[in-house]
């Protein structure tokens, strides 16, 4: 996984890679990895996915690892044309969705969050204290 990390960082600095800014001017994300789970960012055109495609059967030739298309979900911002998503989802082979639920317990937001989305945070610590 590490060297997956790696050859992602090295396309994203060539700029062969589009990287995802969440902000205007904010750092540019690839990649994040947690164990073996993996949330890739790219900009999206079909360019991008293809070179997604490649990076991850390149990673699967070298380690013997294969993507679960069937774990696999793909996010596409809300105003990204149909026709545009079905085209990298089919490519890709992942499942679209509208929202990708939680990660370890955590929300994956894709609006602006507020306070009260971590209340339940505060309320299993609460629970553990008082148990």
């Amino acid at each position: 996984m590490e060297r997956l990390g790696h050859r992602i960082r090295e396309l994203a600095s060539s700029g062969v890679w589009k990287a995802f800014s969440l902000a205007r001017n904010g750092t540019p994300l690839s990649h994040l990895f947690f164990a073996d789970d993996l949330i890739i960012y790219a900009r999206l055109d079909l360019s991008q996915a293809r070179l997604i495609a490649a990076t991850l059967e390149e990673f699967s030739s070298y380690s013997d690892h294969r993507v679960s298309s069937r774990k696999s979900q793909i996010y596409f911002s809300p105003n990204t044309n149909p026709e545009t998503c079905a085209s990298i989802s089919s490519l890709l082979g992942f499942q679209q969705v509208s929202n990708l639920g939680k990660y370890l317990g955590v929300p994956i937001q894709h609006s602006r969050t507020k306070c009260s989305d971590y209340d339940f945070i505060l309320d299993m610590m609460r629970a553990c204290l008082n148990g």
